[in-house]
């Protein structure tokens, strides 16, 4: 069976079955995290996740079910997103979660659901897919699927100089430290908190944005990251294993002070290594060259309208699926 005459229920060969997600499947997708990522993840983290309608479509995907078993076998989907593309504002994806459970893999699901999901994308009005894909599904996206590698994302790092105790990482290892660091934490960002209604990338360049409205902010808002204005620049983090810089609003404005209270606000809450992503094909800002390149991943894209073809984006951390 071809992608062109799959429903949007789904389609079935002899041995799996191939629907379109809906919250009805949010179970299997637990089963789906558990073993793919060996990952916990609640029902609710999932509802919330797949949200996407306030950004102009609710997520697209499809979900392989093993017709003997019933079991889920694999899932790829995108989450949509509005793009800014030489001024114009674009239904865009990104392509995130893809699974394959341990007991179904080399049996062409992840081609299959792709392709449907590609379908189903194009008859919603879906212009460009963006993807970060990572060792295990570059091979099948670009070789197999047709994306295209236009770029690099790089993690850049600052370690610090004079090393703090990492309580941040003992939070990670211990999830019920979280209730007593959440509100130490909290208490020292307070006097800098803000709360923008956009987060608009600042550089001037060619390229295309993550259109970071109102919309993007609530959808991406948790309880680990926060605005925060220091010196006159705006900076969204999220305190992971890293005290990890989304973005900034004014690159132009980063002086040595500025880093110099980034890396005290980094000691004060545990944090040894700051980080923030950029494209590899962006120069590095100057006041930023004190960071160093740990890493690149793969910025790819596939391109279901020729008009928008060859369109590269600005990727930081704040326009990952991720984040």
């Amino acid at each position: 069976m071809t992608p062109s005459s799959a429903t949007y229920g789904g389609s079935t060969t002899e041995e799996y079955s191939f629907e379109s997600v809906t919250a009805e499947h949010y179970p299997l997708l637990k089963i789906l995290y558990k073993n793919a990522f060996h990952a916990s993840v609640a029902e609710k983290e999932i509802e919330t996740r797949f949200n996407t309608s306030s950004l102009g479509l609710p997520l697209i995907g499809f979900i392989a079910i093993h017709n003997l078993t019933n079991h889920p076998a694999a899932y790829y989907g995108v989450f949509p997103f509005k793009a800014i593309v030489n001024g114009e504002i674009v239904q865009a994806a990104q392509s995130g979660d893809t699974m394959t459970h341990s007991e179904h893999t080399r049996k062409g699901l992840f081609v299959k659901l792709a392709l449907l999901t590609y379908e189903d994308c194009r008859k919603k009005g879906v212009k460009i897919l963006i993807g970060q894909p990572n060792e295990n599904s570059y091979h099948g996206l670009v070789n197999k699927l047709g994306w295209n590698h236009l770029d690099e994302v790089v993690r850049w790092d600052l370690k610090l100089r004079f090393k703090t105790f990492p309580v941040s990482k003992l939070v990670l290892r211990f999830p019920a430290l979280r209730k007593f660091y959440s509100p130490y934490a909290k208490s020292i960002l307070k006097k800098r908190r803000a709360e923008p209604d956009s987060f608009q990338n600042p550089l001037q360049t060619t390229y295309a944005k993550v259109n970071r409205d109102i919309h993007y902010l609530d959808y991406k808002k948790t309880s680990d990251k926060f605005f925060l204005q220091i010196d006159g620049i705006t900076i969204w983090i999220r305190l992971t294993d890293l005290f990890w810089i989304g973005d900034f609003s004014d690159y132009e404005k980063i002086t040595p002070m500025f880093i110099k209270k980034i890396k005290r606000l980094a000691f004060i809450l545990g944090y040894n290594t700051i980080s923030f992503n950029l494209n590899k094909s962006i120069s590095l800002p100057p006041a930023l060259q004190c960071f160093k390149k740990n890493g690149s991943q793969a910025s790819c894209f596939l391109y279901l309208d020729e008009q928008y073809k060859d369109v590269n984006f600005i990727l930081t951390a704040a326009d990952s699926d991720t984040w």
